[in-house]
């Protein structure tokens, strides 16, 4: 290995026993092998710290770091302040990539001299596999809107999928904001802006477990997720129209407030509206001027 690997690997690990074998084996057998793979305990319970000592005895490239539970966006900055690496990768715990994902990425990212280059994924549930993004061929984007339609922003704000320069990331300060669900929303339509190219990436694959109690999963079982994601879908239509990027605002919103579990305030919003509705009727509505 080099003195600065050609990227760092960060794994926030959270009770994922069931899935951290995979998740770890993808990133160990990458065909790239110039890597830093920091991995996070933050506070698990479960087996999750054995089988990541099992691991690093078996790859010095496998850094662990023990700490009291402080969530997703803490764990990652921490891994984002750690890292020595060219470029900076994000893999969680329960998911998995293709053996030649960084390889595909980095070689992407260095041939343009690009601040971000993303890959596909492909959503996994039980027995099925469907594709969320996905990439013929490779692309590059300069200009907001092209870069912003490349992402498929603001609609799919994974972060996982791609690779970031991380003097870019350190210099402009783009840290996740902490105490908060829905932290990808807030971080990705700054950070893909700020870039100086973005570059897609074919045969670059990122699995994506869709598991059924994850944050956006259990979200409608839950007021503080619910809120997070209005405020995370207001701030996001926000910095698109204040920078004027002509590109579709995020899919319209509902939100639903219970009574001993029965639904007595619902509210739907887009760019252009928001309506609220008492026990079924509605009661009023205000509208929005999106500029353009």
């Amino acid at each position: 290995m080099t003195a600065q690997p050609k990227i760092s690997v960060i794994i926030p690990v959270y009770n994922a026993e069931n899935y951290l074998r995979k998740c770890l084996q993808s990133v160990c057998e990458q065909s790239l092998k110039d890597l830093e793979i920091i991995c996070i305990n933050d506070g698990s319970t479960d087996n999750s710290q054995e089988i990541l000592e099992r691991f690093a005895a078996k790859d010095t490239r496998i850094k662990i770091i023990k700490q009291n539970n402080a969530g997703l966006s803490a764990t990652r900055n921490k891994g984002i302040l750690l890292a020595k690496g060219e470029y900076l990768g994000f893999v969680d715990a329960d998911d998995w990539i293709n053996p030649d994902f960084y390889n595909t990425l980095y070689t992407a990212a260095d041939n343009k001299n690009a601040d971000v280059a993303l890959g596909g994924i492909i959503c996994v549930k039980d027995d099925s596999q469907k594709p969320l993004i996905w990439h013929k061929k490779s692309q590059s984007a300069v200009k907001p809107v092209e870069k912003f339609k490349l992402c498929k922003l603001p609609a799919y704000n994974y972060v996982v999928n791609k690779i970031y320069r991380r003097d870019f990331i350190l210099q402009n300060k783009f840290l996740f904001a902490e105490g908060v669900y829905y932290e990808d929303m807030l971080w990705s339509c700054p950070v893909i802006f700020a870039a100086n190219v973005v570059v897609s990436a074919p045969n670059a694959t990122y699995y994506y477990r869709q598991n059924p109690v994850s944050i956006t999963n259990t979200a409608k079982n839950d007021l503080k997720k619910r809120a997070d994601f209005k405020k995370a879908t207001e701030v996001t239509n926000e910095f698109i129209v204040f920078n004027r990027i002509p590109v579709s605002l995020r899919d319209e919103y509902k939100i639903k407030m219970y009574f001993l579990g029965i639904p007595f305030l619902k509210i739907y919003g887009n760019q252009f509206q928001q309506r609220y509705y008492f026990l079924g009727i509605k009661v009023f509505s205000i509208k929005k001027n999106p500029l353009f």
